[in-house]
């Protein structure tokens, strides 16, 4: 919670900052995600900004999913979904999006899907990692 307000204080003072985020775990903790963030271009009129995030996905024994929920402006929604089935080896993954009001995430683990399931997006809550209302 302190670092989303650290995150949308800093967008309000429209000076640029990498915010770190994480751990966040799954509800099993068998997959983690941590990365940051970077708010730029914020129109404090609109409640928009543009939003850098990095990640990087870890699966302990199942496959991970880290899954972001964007909040658009005009309120739409996109989902961007990274899985890892590599025990071994962190996925590091990277987007950016402009016009985002809010950047949700949740963190998943189960078995080898093309998606993530209905239980991972439904259930639980997610982590705003960033929010351009004050």
């Amino acid at each position: 919670m302190m670092r989303t307000v650290l995150v949308a204080l800093a967008a309000l003072l429209a000076t640029p900052a990498i915010e770190p985020w994480g751990p966040v775990a799954s509800p099993s903790g068998n997959a983690k995600a941590t990365g940051d963030l970077l708010v730029t271009d914020l129109d404090r009129d609109a409640h928009v900004a543009k939003v850098r995030v990095r990640a990087k996905v870890a699966a302990r024994t199942r496959c991970s999913w880290a899954v972001f929920r964007i909040t658009s402006g005009d309120s739409k929604l996109a989902h961007k979904s990274y899985r890892t089935c590599a025990r071994d080896k962190r996925l590091s993954v990277q987007f950016t999006r402009s016009g985002v009001s809010v950047v949700e995430l949740k963190v998943c683990d189960g078995a080898r899907t093309a998606r993530p399931s209905t239980e991972c997006l439904a259930a639980g809550t997610w982590k705003v990692l960033f929010t351009a209302f004050p």
